[in-house]
């Protein structure tokens, strides 16, 4: 995650912001596939990194950006230890302390985590020393792919993260500030958006780049601090205060932690995970219609995941989309050559 300056106190692990870059084919190419899982001791693609952004297993003393992502080891001194607080070592990983269960005694003899068990590590956790926590303040990472991919027939996305050894700083307990996934339009210059809050992706009224990031397509926040969906505005439903933070656009939907979710290319608050309720329960019932099953009798299953106590509540989310009306005439259809 990044850290917000403007919350010196509140600290987590890393900005997680593996992105994608788009590019435009025609509909009906064929499918690319792109994986990396990050665990060896070199990255399988190269990678444009930035900041605190390593490998745990990492051999690799990388110069060359995009290049192979550098090893943790190497940016402890390169990065980490001429960070606020200066780091001396590095906490987590493997065990405890990356591949050692103690700390080491100097940067040099920090030890990498074994290889096959290493992880994509973007800052370092504090540590509790009598009533006040030390290092990881102030650090930041990144990674972008080196490489365009079509976008014609969809994209299907897949990762795992973890964050820990936070500060317990905010309302959530948790400490700063996020981990964001995001698309960038492939025609920009690979680049990042504001830091804080912002998690790399929007704008920000006090970190730098103010406008966010150039050419972004869509971004998830898993928000731990709790201001990524922040607008310039005030939202349906929200009763907390409307007053500016310092980050993102200031103020609007307003300062939650824990909370994922979605910002599209120019939106002031981007949609909520709670906003797409209508789009699964439409695409459900499509499903069904599709794979010759009854929807009247799975109804209830549906009410029942999206949390309604009667059926009749989830008729607000069926939504008559083309896709829905041409499998209930297909439906219709099917039955009438029946009894014809």
């Amino acid at each position: 995650m990044s850290v917000n300056n403007m919350n010196p106190m509140h600290r987590w692990t890393a900005l997680f912001a593996l992105i994608g870059v788009l590019g435009a084919i025609p509909i009906g190419a064929q499918t690319t596939t792109f994986s990396e899982d990050f665990t060896g001791a070199n990255t399988t693609n190269n990678w444009y990194f930035f900041g605190g952004a390593c490998l745990t297993a990492g051999t690799t003393s990388s110069s060359t950006n995009p290049g192979l992502v550098p090893s943790c080891t190497s940016l402890l001194s390169s990065y980490y230890s001429h960070a606020s607080s200066a780091d001396p070592y590095l906490v987590g990983g493997n065990s405890g302390y990356l591949g050692s269960s103690t700390a080491p005694a100097s940067i040099s003899g920090q030890v990498p985590d074994p290889v096959g068990s290493g992880a994509l590590r973007f800052t370092n956790g504090s540590v509790l020393n009598g009533s006040s926590y030390q290092y990881g303040f102030n650090e930041r990472g990144a990674i972008l792919s080196s490489s365009t991919f079509p976008t014609g027939a969809g994209i299907q996305v897949t990762f795992k993260t973890v964050t820990y050894h936070g500060n317990a700083g905010g309302a959530g307990g948790d400490g700063a500030d996020g981990i964001s996934f995001f698309l960038q339009d492939g025609a920009q210059a690979p680049g990042l958006g504001a830091f804080g809050g912002s998690l790399a992706y929007s704008c920000s009224n006090s970190n730098t780049p103010h406008d966010g990031l150039t050419g972004g397509y869509i971004g998830l926040g898993i928000d731990e601090y709790g201001n990524f969906l922040n607008g310039t505005n005030l939202v349906s439903g929200y009763t907390g205060t409307n007053v500016a933070t310092g980050d993102n656009t200031a103020y609007g939907y307003g300062y939650k932690p824990g909370r994922i979710g979605l910002r599209g290319a120019c939106d002031s608050h981007g949609p909520r995970l709670h906003d797409f309720r209508h789009l699964f329960a439409t695409s459900t019932l499509v499903n069904w219609y599709q794979s010759n099953q009854e929807p009247e009798r799975r109804l209830p299953l549906l009410s029942a995941f999206l949390g309604h106590v009667h059926v009749a509540d989830t008729q607000w989310y069926l939504s008559a989309s083309p896709e829905l009306m041409c499998e209930a005439m297909r439906r219709l259809e099917h039955r009438w050559e029946k009894r014809t």
